[in-house]
């Protein structure tokens, strides 16, 4: 199970407090007293968590996907603009071209 906060702790046999960091898997005797002080997260807390995770990621993804559609869009919009602009470059030069003797 994991710390839902971080902590700092003695383990038994041991003198000076070791930091246990949100997120550490705990185990043994540890675990067992951060439970009883509510710092380890439940599964239920975990299940929340990974689906909040995953939903973000989600969205994360979405959101790329979204801009990179725009990104093409606009490169295509910018394509076709430079091809109206030589097609009508090269109708002026055609006319040009027509009214010399």
């Amino acid at each position: 199970m994991k710390l839902k906060k971080s902590w700092d702790a003695v383990k038994v046999g041991e003198i000076y407090p070791q930091h246990y960091p949100a997120g550490t898997e705990l185990e043994g005797e540890l675990l067992e007293r951060a439970k009883g002080l509510g710092l380890v997260e439940s599964s239920k807390e975990a299940s929340a968590r990974k689906k909040a995770e995953a939903d973000a990621a989600a969205e994360a993804q979405r959101l790329q996907a979204e801009a990179e559609a725009d990104r093409l869009k606009k490169a295509a919009e910018e394509e076709a603009a430079e091809q109206a602009r030589a097609a009508e470059e090269a109708a002026a030069k055609a006319a040009a071209a027509d009214g010399q003797p």
